[in-house]
């Protein structure tokens, strides 16, 4: 009697071990592009993050002159260098507003919206509301 492998034995076995690669493949190239995707949201929330601040920080009264609605934010113009994601752009609008007991004019409700391009050619959006207030500044 002849040891050993048969063809069709050999064959199966690099069957097995071809799908178990093939399975590793996808998950590691699944998980790259998770990767990816959390890197590009990180960024995204971060060049909000900065947005608002400069939002918070900028005088009731002239808010709406520094950040016109609908137009895209210059980020050099807050100090928050250049916008690093593909076709990446940051919105200011001011929905309205109104709160329990109807509308206030010493209440705006300030709206920040980031858009880019994933890696993957996807278009994503990630917003952030504000309530800023008159105040006694």
């Amino acid at each position: 009697m002849k040891k050993g492998f048969t063809f069709i034995e050999l064959m199966v076995s690099a069957a097995v071990v071809l799908v178990i690669v093939v399975a590793v493949f996808q998950v590691y190239f699944s998980t790259m592009s998770m990767v990816t995707l959390s890197r590009e949201i990180g960024v995204a929330t971060d060049d909000l993050k900065d947005v608002v601040e400069s939002i918070k920080a900028a005088p009731f009264s002239n808010l709406q002159a520094l950040f016109p609605a609908g137009a895209p934010v210059n980020p050099a113009s807050i100090g928050i260098g250049a916008l690093v994601l593909d076709n990446e752009s940051i919105v200011v609008t001011y929905p309205a507003y109104s709160g329990p007991y109807g509308a206030n004019p010493d209440l705006l409700l300030v709206r920040v919206t980031v858009t880019w391009t994933g890696r993957d050619r996807r278009g994503y959006t990630q917003s952030f509301d504000i309530l800023r207030s008159r105040g006694l500044s």
